[in-house]
């Protein structure tokens, strides 16, 4: 599943005119890991230095907050012309009115050759457009595998569910783990749905009624999602 640090647009449609100085256009992003800000650093350094019209102040805010920041702000009215948000969250912001689609603001050949899973969509429109996509993985290694005698899974034969379970229960009986799967669960951000859902999709659950969108009663507290929770 795809996760991507998401830059939103909210800028406005300005006419063309000639300026003495560029105009300066507010960018909020949260502080992640130091390559992905310098990759952001480097892509606005790029756009200010390839035009004298605009230029983009970036504001750095540590992660934790983020997102409740976001929200106040937009409340407040005093978010910036560009706010940086994950993926699962863009629906959200859409449907709270907080952020304006990309329609006319993006040029459409430019859009169309972006990968459906760079692109944060509600109601048909698109909202955003990812700047990374990363993948997920779970990883150990081998020598721990073998040593609890555990099968090396492949692509064409992976661990099913019991497998699983049985390794995490061999590795916790070595005494050398407190915790022998760490999912984060501390972490409260958009993390539990992008890192767990598709373990919980593989579990014969979901997270909503995909019918209609708007219900949850008898999906998130189905038998195979409270199964996929224990």
């Amino acid at each position: 599943m795809a996760k991507m640090a998401i830059m939103l647009s909210m800028l406005s449609i300005f006419p063309s005119l000639s300026f003495s100085a560029p105009i300066e256009v507010s960018l909020w992003r949260h502080l992640a890991n130091e390559k992905e800000v310098d990759a952001s650093l480097a892509a606005i350094k790029r756009f200010n230095q390839s035009q004298k019209q605009w230029l983009i102040v970036p504001d750095f805010i540590p992660e934790p907050a983020y997102n409740q920041v976001l929200i106040e702000a937009a409340r407040a009215e005093v978010l910036p012309c560009i706010i940086d948000i994950d993926q699962p969250l863009v629906p959200n912001f859409a449907w709270n009115d907080v952020i304006r689609p990309l329609d006319g603001i993006i040029d459409r050949n430019l859009l169309n050759s972006i990968n459906a899973s760079g692109k944060g969509t509600y109601q048909k429109h698109v909202y955003s457009v990812g700047q990374f996509d990363v993948s997920l993985a779970l990883f150990t290694r081998k020598s721990l595998l073998n040593k609890v005698g555990a099968r090396i899974p492949t692509l064409d034969h992976p661990w099913n569910k019991n497998e699983l379970m049985d390794v995490i229960r061999l590795i916790k009986a070595t005494g050398e783990y407190d915790y022998p799967f760490d999912m984060r669960p501390h972490d409260k951000t958009e993390w539990i749905t992008y890192a767990w859902a598709p373990l919980m999709l593989s579990w014969g659950a979901d997270l909503i009624d995909r019918d209609n969108y708007t219900q949850v009663d008898g999906v998130l507290n189905s038998p195979e999602a409270v199964e996929f929770g224990r």
